[in-house]
């Protein structure tokens, strides 16, 4: 039972960094577009 909780919380915590990762790239692409244009 407590092993099914860790494997939960630790896919959890996995799927959030994960997250911020995209996010991340998303904003850095963001950053690139706009550096692009604006020359």
């Amino acid at each position: 039972m407590q092993l099914e909780i860790d494997t939960e919380i630790t896919s959890f915590c996995t799927g959030r960094s994960i997250g911020k990762h995209v996010t991340n790239l998303a904003k850095v692409e963001q950053l690139q577009d706009f550096m692009l244009n604006s020359r």
